[in-house]
C-alpha cells in the first residue's frame, strides 16, 4: 500500500520530502499497444496496465470492410432484451426505447481483459435504456472478428448507420487489465472514422496516430480516473477537440462515469438535446494548499464518510456535476464533483460537517479542484517544481485515508 511506502520514505530522512515522494510516485506506464497509457504522480494512482492489442494489417492500420449504409437494411428491432450474436460471443442489448419499428444509434463496447460481456451488459444496460441506444458488448478485438460481428449486427437489428460509436473500458472490476479495451477501441475507431463517429475510452490507454486525418463529424470522449492525467496531455499536441471527464476514483469505472458518458452520447447525437456545460466554481482555487487546508479537508471527509448511505452515496450521486478544469485542458476538460453547497443546503448534517471543519462549501470545492490542477502541472508536463501537497506529506496521507480520492 502507498501509505506504508510513503511512511517508509518519510522515516528514511535521506533526502527532501519532495525528492522522496516524487521518486516514489513518478511512474510512466507504457501499454503493450503502444502510446502513453498513464503517468501517475501520486503513488496510490500509479496503476499498471495489461491487456490485448488490436491486430493491424500490413499497412499498420486496423481497417474494417463492413459498410454500414449498405449493410443496414433492417428497420424493425425485436423486443427489449439481450441477444447473443453468432459472432465471437458478442451480445446485443436492445433497450425498450429501441424496440419496434425504429432505427437507433449503435455503441460497440469492448470488454476489458478478464471481464465478461455479462459484466458490461449489466453495467451499461441502464445507460442504454436511459439514453436510447443499441449496445453491442464485444469480447474480442481482432479487426476480422469485429468486422464480422458488426456486419451481423447491421443485418439483424435496426441500426442508424450514421450513428455508430466504439468505446472500451472496464465493466467487471478488473482495473489492472482494462487498458487493452480502451486502446483497442481508440485504434479501431481512429482507423475507421468512416464507420464510427463517436470514439473513446473509459479508463484505458491509447495512442492518437492517424487522428489528424479525422472526419469533422467524429467526436471523442475520454473518461479518466484522477490517476490518468498522463493521457490528457496527448490531446494538447493535436488539434482535435475531445470531451475529457475525470472522476475521483481508481481505474474501475463507476455508475456515474457511465451515466455522464451516456448523457454526452445522447446530446452529441441528438440535435434537439442540450449538452450540459461544466460549471465554473464560485471560489478560485488556492495557488498553494497549506497544511491547515489539508487538515480542514481531512476533518470534513472523516465526518462525511460517517454519514448514512442515503446521504454519503445516494444523495451525493444525485448532486454530481461537471466542474470546469480550465487550468488544465480548457472548456472540454472537466471533473466530476459533488455540488457540496447544494448537498449541505438539503442535509443539515452535511452543513454541520463543513462547519466543524471550518470550511464553506465553496472553499471545499476549490481546495479539492486545486489538488487536481496542482497534480497535473507537476505530473503530466514533467515540471520540476514541487507538488504543493508534498510539502505536507503527513496531512496528505491523512486526507488520503478518508477515502476522498475515491469518492466523487
Amino acid at each position: 500500500m502507498i501509505t506504508s511506502l510513503v511512511a517508509g520514505k518519510l522515516d528514511g530522512h535521506t533526502s527532501s520530502t519532495f525528492g522522496r515522494l516524487s521518486r516514489l510516485s513518478r511512474h510512466l506506464v507504457r501499454g503493450v499497444c503502444g502510446g502513453l497509457v498513464s503517468l501517475a504522480l501520486i503513488g496510490p494512482l500509479a496503476f499498471g496496465f495489461g491487456g490485448r492489442c488490436v491486430a493491424q494489417d500490413q499497412s499498420g492500420t486496423a481497417r474494417l470492410t463492413v459498410r454500414p449504409r449498405t449493410a443496414a437494411a433492417v428497420t424493425q428491432n425485436p423486443k427489449a432484451g439481450e441477444y447473443p450474436l453468432r459472432s465471437a460471443g458478442y451480445v446485443m442489448v436492445v433497450p425498450q426505447p429501441c424496440a419496434g419499428a425504429q432505427r437507433c444509434p449503435l455503441v460497440v463496447f469492448l470488454v476489458g481483459t478478464g471481464d465478461s460481456t455479462r459484466g458490461v451488459t449489466t453495467a451499461l444496460r441502464p445507460v442504454a435504456e436511459k439514453y436510447g441506444f443499441l449496445l453491442l458488448a464485444a469480447s474480442r478485438y481482432e479487426p476480422s472478428v469485429v468486422d464480422t460481428a458488426l456486419g451481423e449486427a447491421l443485418r439483424t437489428f435496426a441500426v442508424d448507420p450514421d450513428k455508430i460509436g466504439i468505446f472500451g473500458g472496464g465493466g467487471a472490476g478488473r482495473a489492472s487489465l482494462i487498458a487493452g479495451a480502451g486502446a483497442a477501441a481508440m485504434r479501431l475507431g481512429i482507423d475507421n472514422m468512416d464507420i464510427f463517429n463517436r470514439i473513446g475510452s473509459i479508463s484505458g490507454g491509447y495512442n492518437l496516430d492517424g487522428i489528424d486525418q479525422r472526419d469533422s463529424a467524429v467526436k471523442f470522449y475520454i473518461g479518466q480516473s484522477i490517476g490518468e492525467y498522463g493521457q490528457a496531455e496527448l490531446w494538447l499536441t493535436r488539434d482535435v477537440p475531445a470531451k475529457i471527464l475525470m472522476n475521483f476514483r481508481g481505474l474501475d469505472p463507476r455508475e456515474e462515469d457511465y451515466d455522464f458518458w451516456g448523457q454526452w452520447l445522447h446530446a452529441s447525437w441528438t440535435p434537439s438535446a442540450t449538452a450540459t456545460a461544466p460549471v465554473a466554481l464560485a471560489s478560485e482555487s488556492p495557488s498553494r494548499l497549506t497544511a491547515d487546508m489539508l487538515k480542514q479537508m481531512t476533518t470534513f471527509w472523516t465526518r462525511f464518510m460517517q454519514e448514512p448511505e442515503s446521504i454519503r452515496t445516494t444523495a451525493r450521486r444525485a448532486h454530481l456535476r461537471e466542474v470546469s478544469n480550465y487550468g488544465v485542458m480548457g472548456d472540454n476538460h472537466a471533473v466530476l464533483m459533488t455540488d457540496m453547497a447544494a448537498l449541505a443546503a438539503k442535509y443539515p448534517s452535511v452543513a454541520a460537517d463543513l462547519q466543524t471543519a471550518g470550511l464553506t462549501a465553496e472553499q471545499h470545492d476549490a481546495y479539492r479542484l486545486s489538488l487536481l490542477v496542482d497534480a497535473h502541472w507537476t505530473q503530466a508536463f514533467g515540471s520540476d517544481t514541487e507538488y504543493p501537497v508534498l510539502d505536507h506529506p503527513d496531512q496528505f496521507l491523512a486526507l488520503w485515508a478518508t477515502g476522498m480520492f475515491a469518492t466523487p
